[in-house]
């Protein structure tokens, strides 16, 4: 071989190295972006999905839960662990904050059912004042429902409202 052609060979394996090497960074950047984008949209779909049908529970018990009848009402939230751990993906605080938040709204109001759910089959002693100690904790039930739960489950429902509106136009800001 030729020193010529050592010269010339040598000289295209650095050119290769100085295009190749950039031009692979690039593309494997570009795939993880990619990748990075279908994970952001496909959680916001799952938290929309899982939010719309505690949407939907809420508004089923504002309308359907009252003090003189016993229904329990379990909210989903079993996918809240999974988002907690995976919402730092979306990169932008503010939404994941309101999400936060309405998962804690979720939970409390969650609480609340099960406290009247709890004091609706409350266990009273057998007493002479049976009948007032049952009307007590029938009245204290009738209390959370009316001022507690009913008006949370609206307060929930139109935060709800805004939060999936503002999850939908990020999804559709990302597709």
């Amino acid at each position: 071989m030729e020193l010529s052609e050592m010269i010339i060979q040598t000289g295209l394996i650095f050119l290769a190295a100085f295009i190749g090497i950039p031009a692979g960074f690039w593309l494997q950047h570009y795939i993880n972006k990619t990748s990075l984008k279908e994970q952001k949209i496909q959680l916001l779909q799952f938290i929309h999905h899982n939010l719309s049908d505690n949407k939907r529970l809420v508004e089923q018990i504002g309308r359907e839960l009252n003090p003189s009848s016993i229904t329990y009402y379990p909210l989903d939230l079993q996918a809240w662990p999974y988002i907690a751990g995976q919402i730092a993906i979306l990169e932008d605080w503010q939404i994941a904050d309101k999400i936060q938040r309405a998962y804690y709204e979720l939970a409390h109001l969650e609480r609340k059912i099960d406290k009247q759910f709890e004091l609706a089959y409350a266990p009273v002693p057998q007493n002479p004042t049976y009948p007032q100690m049952q009307a007590n904790v029938g009245a204290m039930r009738g209390e959370l429902i009316s001022s507690g739960i009913i008006p949370h489950t609206i307060t929930i429902k139109n935060s709800l409202q805004g939060l999936l509106k503002e999850i939908d136009s990020k999804r559709q800001g990302l597709e």
